[in-house]
């Protein structure tokens, strides 16, 4: 098996770690107001988080064409620099968290632009 198809399957399943941690904070955004205020039960709440989730990923893929327009040098972007934003983003958001940041993960997904 080829170097390049093992580092980008890796990159996928760090991306993927990433999208269900990350997964844990959109969640507790949407529906804490919700719960809290009796309007659904938590498990009702984890369901239609999971729903929506899952549906919102497949409804518009315009974040994806606007960053592949030109804002991300497509000939500088590698699976390593890829690789290396998910993992500053992962490593980020628990350090994030406890220190009360304003910072939400979603915000550390994509490392800076690349200028050539």
């Amino acid at each position: 098996m080829d170097s390049s198809l093992i580092l980008i399957a890796i990159v996928v399943a760090v991306a993927l770690a990433f999208d269900f941690t990350n997964g844990f904070h959109d969640t507790t955004n949407a529906m804490a107001t919700t719960v809290a205020t009796g309007a659904i039960p938590p498990r009702v709440a984890v369901i239609v988080a999971g729903v929506l989730n899952f549906v919102g990923a497949f409804l518009s893929l315009k974040v994806a064409a606007t960053i592949a327009s030109g804002i991300v040098s497509s000939e500088l972007t590698t699976p390593a620099i890829v690789f290396a934003g998910l993992v500053g983003a992962i490593v980020a958001a628990p350090t994030h968290s406890p220190l009360l940041s304003p910072t939400q993960p979603g915000q550390l997904r994509a490392p800076p632009p690349i200028c050539g």
